[in-house]
């Protein structure tokens, strides 16, 4: 019984905030998107989320099958932009754009995975807490599998028919068809 009320509360509450999503003028829901859970989101002046047909945002742990620490997490500041392509699921995910990420279709990305386009602060010791380094856009392709804990950093590009092996960090480009893993992620597996 508390396992089908745990189920029930996630999508009732990821229903409706799928319906205040339609409210905002920053935010473009496909009406076959789904929210399990409420997700954190943080959209500034001129930030704009769009989320195409059939994308799960997951941010519960009932029904998944690793253990979620954090539900998702999308903070868009001013006039950054983030597209997450049809049939993508994304589980206890954390965004962070002061430019734009882009999320091909078929995406699939696991508990624990970061994809920041900044550092978040200057890298000058003296302006480390008054300034913002440059933000650089990240592009995600299609089919992509993002396991466990793996964090996407600024500039980083990755192509179709990816997979990141758990723990591993994304610098830089990632070619079609391989499995990387790894700090950096390297190519580890030629995909067919």
């Amino acid at each position: 019984m508390f396992n089908s009320l745990n189920m029930i509360i996630s999508r009732v509450c990821g229903f409706f905030f799928k319906n205040l999503c339609y409210l905002s003028s920053k935010i473009n829901v496909s009406s076959s998107a789904q929210f399990r859970g409420v997700p954190l989101l943080e959209l500034h002046s001129g930030a704009k989320l769009s989320l195409g047909g059939n994308v799960l945002i997951n941010s519960s742990n009932y029904g998944y099958h690793i253990n979620m620490h954090s539900r998702t997490k999308i903070v868009l500041h001013k006039g950054a932009n983030l597209t997450i392509g049809e049939n993508s699921r994304l589980h206890g995910v954390s965004f962070h754009s002061r430019s734009e990420i882009i999320v091909g279709s078929r995406v699939l990305m696991a508990a624990g995975t970061i994809v920041i386009d900044n550092n978040g602060h200057s890298s000058v010791a003296e302006n480390r807490l008054s300034e913002v380094d440059k933000a650089r856009p990240i592009y995600i392709g299609d089919d992509v599998w993002l396991a466990a804990n793996v964090v996407v950093t600024p500039g980083s590009y990755i192509g179709n028919n990816v997979i990141v092996s758990a723990n591993s960090v994304v610098k830089g480009h990632l070619e079609s068809n391989f499995i990387y893993a790894g700090n950096p992620a390297v190519a580890v597996k030629k995909l067919r």
